[in-house]
């Protein structure tokens, strides 16, 4: 078990926006304190840009990034749905 540090899970955090950023259909975000490092794992908390997007969408879009990121190098990311309050 790899512990991770903050400067690391800073760069998944921006690792996760570019590949959001990138998906112009689905406008989802990270808020600047949106993640938590707990031992070897980083939960990012994805939030919606607009209220109109629909929770099944948002799901998806956050189960394609993690199976992206996994497949690159980036194990032990969960992306947390969220809403803004």
């Amino acid at each position: 078990m790899k512990l991770r540090t903050e400067e690391e899970a800073k760069g998944i955090v921006k690792e996760v926006r570019n590949r959001l950023a990138a998906r112009k259909d689905l406008p989802l975000k990270v808020s600047e304190d949106g993640y938590r490092l707990e031992d070897e794992w980083v939960y990012v908390v994805v939030s919606p840009e607009r209220e109109d997007i629909r929770a099944y969408d948002h799901v998806q879009a956050l189960a394609a990034i993690e199976k992206e990121l996994r497949e690159t190098g980036y194990p032990n990311v969960l992306l947390v749905p969220a809403l803004d309050d």
